[in-house]
C-alpha cells in the first residue's frame, strides 16, 4: 500500500549482508545500504529514521527506540572476528581494525580487557595506500578468510558469557 500523497517516506538503512535479507525483502528500493558503522553515524546525524544497527550503538546511545523481537543474533559461538598476531597476545600494544563493524570491535575490546589487555585500536589502513612491505603486529579482520602465518587466538564467548 502506498502512503497518501504528501506523507513523507521513512528513511530506512540496513546492511547488505545475507542475514539481513529477511528484514528488507520487498523494500530494497527504499533502503539505504551501508556498513554497520556508517548506518550508526547516519542515525546519529538524523539522516535515517530507522536502521539495522549494532547492539553496541544502542547500548552506548540512549536516543533510540528498539523494535522488540527483531534482531540478527546468535545463541552460540560466532566466528566473525579474528585476531591474528605474530607475538604473544600479552605483548600486543596496538590492534589495527576494519572500521565497518562496531559490535565485533567492541566485543574484542571486552574480551581483551577481561585478560587485562588494553591495546590501542587503530583503523586498518587502506590496502591501496600502504606499501606492500608494511607489517602490522596485529589485525582484526572481518568477513575475510585466508591463511594466516603465525598464531591466532580463539576466544570462546558462549560458555564464558552464558550464551548457550
Amino acid at each position: 500500500m502506498n502512503p497518501p500523497t504528501g506523507t513523507p517516506k521513512y528513511r530506512i538503512g540496513s546492511v547488505q549482508y545475507l542475514n539481513a535479507v529477511p528484514l528488507t525483502r520487498g523494500i530494497e528500493s527504499e533502503v539505504v545500504f551501508a556498513t554497520p558503522a556508517q548506518l550508526a553515524e547516519m542515525l546519529r546525524r538524523d539522516e535515517l529514521d530507522a536502521a539495522l544497527v549494532s547492539i553496541t550503538e544502542v547500548l552506548l546511545n540512549d536516543r533510540y527506540d528498539i523494535l522488540d523481537g527483531i534482531a540478527i543474533a546468535s545463541l552460540g559461538e560466532v566466528y566473525s572476528v579474528l585476531l591474528a598476531h605474530r607475538r604473544p597476545l600479552e605483548s600486543i600494544t596496538e590492534v589495527f581494525c576494519h572500521t565497518a563493524s562496531l559490535s565485533g570491535l567492541n566485543l574484542l575490546k571486552v574480551l581483551l580487557a577481561e585478560r587485562g589487555l588494553k591495546p590501542e585500536f587503530k583503523p586498518l589502513p587502506d590496502p591501496a595506500r600502504r606499501r606492500s612491505t608494511t607489517r602490522f603486529s596485529s589485525s582484526v579482520i572481518r568477513r575475510l578468510i585466508f591463511n594466516v602465518r603465525g598464531t591466532s587466538t580463539k576466544f570462546s564467548i558462549s560458555a564464558q558469557h552464558g550464551m548457550n
